[in-house]
């Protein structure tokens, strides 16, 4: 639906969905009129169908959010960053998850990471966060860091924290259905 109704059929795909913006052209963004009616209620349904897709697809969810950022006043450079995640879904339509049969693992597996001060307009980070199950991706998530991390350090540690908490979360789940595992926390700090 995304890319129906951005027009983009028989457009060119591209391999990623989103580019990262030099604090320039953030700064020029800013700068730029808002869209008028039609097209930013247009930007707005399609960020969100990106939002309900993003659930299952960990691949865009970071553009997704970024995008979700500009929601309120949309400008033609917003425009062009959802069409990109258009062109992208058009290349890849699809994303499988394939659970394949294992041994039963002894833990859940947490990732994080932080992108200090990613935001170059706000400054602030982003959380990234991964939770596997044995080889089996349970969840995965980006998160802008509500608080302005002053180092790499505090931001990675706000980042472990999200992690802590949605391995704590899986374990309890996990708990409810009778299975004990122990919980792994790892970065790249």
């Amino acid at each position: 639906l995304i890319v129906k109704q951005l027009g983009l059929t028989n457009a060119k795909g591209v391999s990623t969905p989103g580019n990262k913006r030099s604090a320039e052209e953030q700064a020029q963004c800013e700068r730029e009129a808002v869209l008028p009616g039609k097209e930013s209620t247009l930007y707005r349904s399609c960020t969100m169908r990106g939002a309900y897709l993003s659930t299952d697809r960990i691949d865009i969810g970071e553009t997704v959010k970024g995008l979700a950022r500009n929601m309120q006043n949309p400008t033609i450079s917003h425009m062009l960053e959802l069409k990109r995640l258009g062109r992208y879904l058009l290349k890849f339509p699809h994303a499988v998850r394939r659970f394949q049969l294992q041994r039963f693992p002894e833990a859940i597996t947490i990732n994080a990471d932080a992108d200090w001060a990613g935001c170059l307009a706000s400054r602030k980070s982003t959380s990234g966060v991964v939770g596997r199950f044995g080889s089996h991706l349970l969840s995965g998530k980006s998160n802008l860091q509500s608080t302005i991390a002053l180092s790499s350090g505090e931001s990675e540690f706000y980042a472990i924290s999200k992690g802590c908490a949605l391995g704590l979360f899986l374990r309890a789940l996990l708990s409810d259905w009778a299975l004990q595992v122990k919980l792994r926390v790892g970065t790249d700090s």
